[in-house]
């Protein structure tokens, strides 16, 4: 056998490992097969793009945590206790905790939880930007990695 005709057929070998691959997560993708895969712990679904906004204003510090620290998460209406966006200040009102962190119109910031966030976890933190007719200004931290849900505190009733 000839060598160029070894490369002609190493050439379709492979050709057809990667293609038949690919072929069927296409057709279980199509097939909706993909929607099978259970996530293991709990899951947040992005913001749509009508509510994406510029969430930093200033400096912003990606860290990992030394230590156990507590923040604090202010939710109600269509924000959820759980939840990646905090603060290391406690909040004092509904309306002032709106008002720093710049929440969207949906969470209405009726509760709040206190967060316990475990040694090790990565996360961004800095000065929330202005956004949604408020003016931000307050200090806030979003949590880059999934912590355990029991790490949220019971609601408690923002005034």
């Amino acid at each position: 056998m000839a060598r160029g005709n070894d490369r002609k057929g190493w050439r379709a070998a492979v050709s057809r490992w990667l293609t038949g691959p690919l072929m069927l997560v296409s057709i279980s993708l199509t097939l909706g097969l993909a929607a099978c895969a259970t996530p293991v712990g709990p899951t947040v679904a992005p913001p749509t793009a009508s509510v994406m906004v510029e969430a930093w204003i200033g400096p912003v510090e990606e860290i990992r945590t030394d230590r156990v620290m507590t923040f604090y998460r202010a939710y109600g209406g269509g924000a959820n206790r759980l939840g990646s966006w905090l603060s290391p200040t406690p909040p004092a009102s509904r309306q002032s905790v709106r008002e720093s962190l710049a929440l969207p119109p949906q969470n209405t910031a009726e509760f709040y939880s206190v967060v316990t966030v475990p040694a090790g976890t990565l996360m961004k933190v800095g000065t929330a930007a202005p956004a949604f007719d408020q003016p931000g200004g307050g200090r806030q931290v979003q949590l880059l990695e999934l912590i355990p849900p029991d790490s949220f505190s019971d609601p408690m009733p923002l005034p």
